[in-house]
């Protein structure tokens, strides 16, 4: 969080996202003005609550940590006092800015990438779908599986995917779902392959079996 007037460099990032989310929704260039855009921007930094809503969608699509809060001296004042400390931790360090604006260029100037991704992603989740794994109600490329164990199973679980396997994926346990539940999150990518997808799944139907099996039960969280 940067509880600051935003330098000019942050202020690009946040444009163009801006411009990003005005070309997602199809708005037209006779609709779209570069200086209002700008001006919208900073309409939104002295509105804390939209603004900050921007800031934090822009995290999937461009990986951005954060976010930007501009206002009187005294409201500045009341939440740099009273605020979490832990919230000063997520100030957007120079190399992410950079990268950011690296990916946005990659995102509209390759649309093949998108198209590529999705192709994987529909892939992934018809076959994990077909091969009779619950992943939920999604539209995003982030896939879930949801399964079911104890927290020491998921850790050793995820470890044998990952040092057996060669699979990587994180996990969400209780207290965020409920005892019991295991989410595997995978997120693919636009340089996967149908072949990766495929690897991925048959990797899957073997852990999930060992799950069943109690291969994985045990007193002690695997160090992952």
């Amino acid at each position: 969080m940067i509880i600051r007037e935003m330098l000019p460099r942050e202020l690009d990032v946040v444009l163009n996202l801006f411009n990003y989310y005005c070309e997602a929704a199809a708005i037209s260039e006779e609709q779209y003005d570069q200086d209002r855009a700008r001006e919208t921007v900073r309409e939104y930094c002295i509105r804390p609550n939209l603004f900050f809503r921007i800031a934090l969608n822009g995290q999937r699509p461009v990986g951005l940590i954060g976010g930007f809060i501009s206002s009187d001296e005294q409201v500045v004042e009341y939440l740099r006092y009273n605020m979490r400390s832990q919230i000063f931790a997520k100030a957007m360090p120079l190399p992410l800015v950079v990268g950011a604006l690296k990916r946005l260029e990659l995102m509209r100037n390759h649309p093949e990438y998108k198209s590529k991704l999705w192709e994987i992603t529909e892939a992934l989740q018809k076959g994990l779908t077909d091969a009779g794994f619950e992943i939920g109600p999604t539209n995003s490329c982030v896939t879930p599986v949801y399964l079911n164990g104890s927290i020491p199973e998921s850790t050793n679980l995820i470890y044998d995917l990952r040092e057996n396997y060669n699979v990587f994926c994180s996990m969400v346990v209780y207290p965020v779902v409920p005892k019991g539940m295991i989410i595997l999150r995978l997120i693919p990518t636009a340089t996967h392959t149908l072949e990766d997808v495929r690897y991925t799944i048959e990797c899957f139907s073997k852990i999930v079996g060992r799950l069943k099996a109690g291969e994985y039960v045990s007193d002690k969280i695997a160090v992952v």
